[in-house]
């Protein structure tokens, strides 16, 4: 929560010099301050360390990237075919799209 209300919602929040980003109101009303009592009961109960804290900000840190990562990594595969594989692709779906609906 801490780096999607951070890097997605605050700092292009502050980068834009006031231009409103959407979902700011709740990243600074729910995500830091859910953040902050969760991370304050766990320093509390005594199981929040140093290395702890580290794993879980990297840990959300992966977790946030991972979808522009996948997206990233599609759009290179994507963009390595060649036309004709391309079409070929697309005739296949049609070809298999026409025999099912001639199936039922």
């Amino acid at each position: 929560m801490l780096i999607n209300a951070t890097f997605f919602h605050l700092l292009p929040f502050i980068i834009t010099k006031g231009r409103f980003s959407p979902g700011l109101g709740t990243a600074v009303i729910l995500f830091y301050p859910i953040a902050i009592w969760a991370y304050y009961g766990a320093h509390i109960d005594g199981v929040l360390s140093t290395k702890s804290l580290l794993a879980s900000l990297l840990l959300g840190a992966a977790l946030m990237a991972s979808p522009i990562v996948m997206l990233k990594l599609r759009l290179h595969h994507i963009s390595g075919r060649t036309n004709n594989e391309i079409a070929m692709r697309q005739k296949t779906a049609v070809h298999m799209r026409n025999r099912l609906r001639n199936a039922v």
